[in-house]
């Protein structure tokens, strides 16, 4: 099982690497969806899926789903590491980036 979860990782990032949003979409939705099965709702694999999909939505223009998975990794994040820990970072700069192309303030 975690050697097909590898495979399918880095098919993602794979796609994604190319352009093919849309797809890569997909696959990070498969992938969330696998480790919310086999890890629970609660696991940061979850949230770092989460992450690439809304850096992913980001990517494709759906600005309001990206802010939505955006928030809700940063939240699963905080709620398991604090406030101040470095696995928010990756969130934080996609929340960050996504937040100076729309021009929101937060």
């Amino acid at each position: 099982v975690l050697s097909d979860l590898s495979s399918g990782i880095n098919a993602e990032y794979g796609v994604l690497e190319q352009g093919e949003t849309a797809k890569a979409a997909v696959l990070f939705q498969r992938a969330m969806e696998t480790n919310e099965i086999v890890f629970g709702r609660d696991h940061p694999d979850v949230a770092r899926n989460l992450n690439n999909l809304g850096r992913t939505f980001k990517e494709m223009g759906d600005y309001d789903g990206a802010k939505s998975k955006l928030t809700t990794a940063l939240q699963m994040k905080q709620k398991r590491y604090g406030e101040d820990h470095i696995n928010l970072v990756p969130t934080l700069m996609n929340l960050g980036d996504l937040f100076n192309l729309t021009k929101q303030p937060n």
